[in-house]
């Protein structure tokens, strides 16, 4: 049985299956009336996220193997792009990125150089000749290690997915919740033959008024407690098999 895709226009092109809105495969994601190619690459990122947290859409991805998808987009960019690349890599066995690699890091992180380090650390352990299709997770947050390690990888001409937290639905909890979406995605990603770990840069809590400032965790001679995010995810990481790297902001380290 063939698995190649087509993705096709369906007003042009005969078709087998239609992934437009209305249909399971529909993106949820609307462009503005007066679009632009940001727009359009805006959105289409947003379906690949969807796309990842879905199980269920993940799970039909071979009902797609052989079919010609018609939508309204092509040839531009389409969201069926992303489920060709899912459909045809998954079932080749092989990973849609090579290699992944899911921050959670402290707002208040500034070392560059230890950044740096930890990425290089990891590309050296993965043999960086392997590293074809990096990909970057991470919170989005508009500071600290997120907001430094998207410009890292950006720079590099690596592909990032970011994943903001909804605090006007879900209040003081959205972090957490975004970050075991994170953790999921990454699995997900793991069980789909790319190699994956997890960064997590480590900083004091600098929550004001924090009740646990004055306890101690992991590092017995620096009072204090490490930043609750960045603490969470790496414990939810953890706690779903994943590889988990400590990098501990330099001046804490050498305490």
């Amino acid at each position: 049985m063939t698995t190649a895709i087509h993705v096709v226009n369906k007003r042009t092109d005969a078709f087998d299956l239609y992934i437009g809105r209305g249909s399971v495969w529909g993106n949820p994601y609307r462009l503005p009336q007066h679009h632009t190619d940001a727009d359009r690459a805006r959105v289409i990122e947003q379906y690949e996220r969807y796309l990842l947290r879905s199980p269920k859409l993940m799970a039909r991805l071979p009902e797609l193997y052989g079919k010609r998808l018609g939508c309204f987009c092509a040839p531009r960019p389409c969201h069926g792009d992303v489920l060709k690349r899912y459909a045809e890599a998954w079932a080749q066995g092989v990973a849609v990125y090579s290699h992944v690699v899911l921050i959670t890091g402290s707002r208040t992180w500034e070392d560059e150089p230890a950044m740096r380090r930890a990425f290089n650390d990891l590309w050296r352990e993965w043999t960086p000749g392997q590293v074809t299709s990096p990909m970057l997770l991470f919170g989005a947050c508009p500071d600290g290690a997120d907001a430094m390690g998207e410009r890292l990888w950006r720079a590099a001409g690596f592909t990032t997915m970011p994943f903001p937290a909804d605090w006007p639905t879900h209040g003081k909890a959205a972090g957490f919740r975004r970050n075991q979406v994170m953790v999921e995605i990454a699995t997900r990603l793991r069980d789909a033959h790319a190699r994956v770990a997890c960064t997590a840069f480590l900083d004091l809590c600098s929550k004001p008024g924090c009740r646990r400032r004055d306890d101690q965790q992991l590092m017995p001679k620096v009072p204090g407690h490490f930043s609750h995010g960045t603490i969470d995810c790496r414990e939810r990481a953890i706690e779903a098999g994943l590889d988990v790297v400590d990098v501990i902001q330099p001046p804490l380290s050498q305490a």
